[in-house]
């Protein structure tokens, strides 16, 4: 009995020794605030409905789609709001396996400031610290909130890290992309809004122009490898 004991404990050392693998999220659209000041998110899609919160310059939030010149995103936790599209840009990024329309990938979170930082319980400094990560040390990547990133601290304890002073790297590409058929031309590939595909890859129509990501190479996910967006 003391024997197989000592065999489970060595084996639970070793695997917390192994690299982080990552958590699955997929590749997607995000919006990321351009503006220079924080942003108001508000209820809808025009500034009659009430603000909710801010978004800070910079911070990235998971685009769900565009109406009457506002981005919808997923503010905070599962709470969607609206940002003027005017302050903000959308960009490829990581996001929840239910938004993104890229390929499943898993990914870390590498602390790159030059100091120990901080790991709250929220995302926000009026959560309480629960520890700290270190200059150069990984973390299984969760997602994002609010300007934080989403880690696994430890095997019993979900945190949150700053995303400014942090990196996000995939690891690992577990599926394909997935798309929806295109529903101007039902899927039979004659059109120049899926570039002859028959699927739509993004919340965002897609023109017949090069990719500017792979240049028209092919080589990227940002275009599916279709060359063109």
């Amino acid at each position: 009995m003391k024997r197989k004991l000592l065999v489970l404990i060595c084996a639970l050392m070793i695997c917390s020794l192994l690299p982080l693998e990552g958590m699955a999220v997929r590749y997607g659209d995000v919006v990321r605030i351009t503006n220079r000041n924080a942003v108001n998110v508000r209820k809808g899609p025009s500034t009659s409905y009430s603000v909710i919160g801010e978004a800070q310059p910079q911070n990235l939030y998971a685009y769900l789609g565009t109406e009457n010149g506002w981005h919808h995103i997923i503010y905070t936790g599962d709470v969607e709001g609206y940002v003027s599209a005017s302050l903000t840009t959308i960009e490829p990024g990581l996001v929840p396996d239910y938004v993104g329309y890229g390929e499943r990938v898993s990914a870390i979170v590498r602390v790159t400031h030059g100091n120990a930082l901080n790991v709250r319980s929220g995302p926000g400094k009026k959560y309480g610290s629960i520890g700290q990560a270190k200059p150069g040390s990984t973390y299984t990547y969760l997602g994002m909130d609010d300007g934080w990133n989403i880690i696994q601290y430890s095997s019993s304890q979900v945190g949150y890290i700053a995303a400014n002073r942090t990196e996000v790297e995939v690891v690992d590409v577990i599926a394909s992309a997935t798309g929806t058929v295109c529903d101007v031309c039902d899927g039979s590939g004659d059109c120049p809004t899926c570039d002859g595909v028959g699927a739509i890859y993004s919340l965002k129509r897609r023109a017949n122009v090069e990719c500017p990501t792979c240049g028209g190479d092919r080589f990227c996910w940002s275009c599916m490898g279709q060359g063109t967006k």
